[in-house]
């Protein structure tokens, strides 16, 4: 069975669901999920802007309410029900924040190569949002605590899936950067991150309208025009009588 007829198949059988739901409801969410794409924007050495204290006001409301969804992100075990149930933490870099971090970066790095991208990141951000878990590393038996682990990951990465979603439908750009360099040099002190604790996106969330087309550079990521039309990737599972 082809992948395109298994997809037919199984709209079919759910029809009668669908029309319990807002036709209009479910076109709004697929379109914002198709219309998400990486937009990775880098200040350029003279590049002097700052948006209006309004402009930075209503997208942070707007980062903040995202975050308020994108925790729905579901998750199999518990961080530590003591402090914490999410596996997931979140340290969020207002503009201000971005700026400091960005010309103090080379510093607390101290190895950063000159020219490199997360200044210019950092520069052209309304804001940005980093995400990352800790690792179990007292669980036994190993092979639970491996488990347990990759169910953190899991969800920690539902969780930027909805907060890039709940973006778009704000419509505020987005560049979910994996950013192993936050983990370099005197950086996680800076940031507060534990030891161990691992860094599973770099958010960098874009007020659109509200930055200037001159000074900065504006990249398309680089894997979306490589999808495969044909879902290629779907494997329909039958077994014989």
């Amino acid at each position: 069975m082809g992948s395109k007829t298994f997809l037919k198949m199984s709209v079919s059988m759910s029809a009668n669901f669908l029309r319990k739901r807002d036709e209009n409801t479910v076109a709004t969410v697929d379109e914002v999920i198709r219309a998400r794409r990486t937009e990775k924007i880098l200040a350029n050495d003279d590049f002097d802007w700052q948006p209006s204290k309004e402009d930075l006001s209503t997208g942070d409301r707007a980062v903040e309410s995202a975050l308020d969804v994108a925790r729905w992100a579901p998750f199999h075990y518990p961080r530590d029900l003591q402090q914490q149930v999410e596996p997931w933490t979140v340290r969020w870099l207002r503009r201000d924040a971005c700026l400091t971090f960005a010309s103090k970066m080379p510093e607390w790095h101290g190895q950063l190569a000159a020219g490199h991208k997360f200044p210019k990141l950092f520069r052209a951000c309304g804001s940005c949002v980093i995400v990352s878990w800790l690792p179990n590393t007292e669980m036994h038996p190993e092979k639970k605590r491996l488990q347990v682990n990759e169910e953190h990951l899991a969800a920690t990465a539902a969780f930027v899936q909805n907060f890039l979603i709940a973006l778009e439908a704000r419509n505020l750009g987005s560049y979910w950067a994996s950013g192993p360099v936050v983990l370099e040099g005197g950086i996680p002190d800076r940031l507060g991150l534990q030891d161990k604790e691992k860094v599973t996106a770099v958010v960098f969330v874009h007020y659109r309208g509200s930055t200037p087309d001159v000074g900065l550079d504006r990249l398309e990521g680089k894997l979306r025009k490589s999808r495969d039309p044909e879902m290629g990737w779907l494997k329909a599972v039958e077994f014989g009588e």
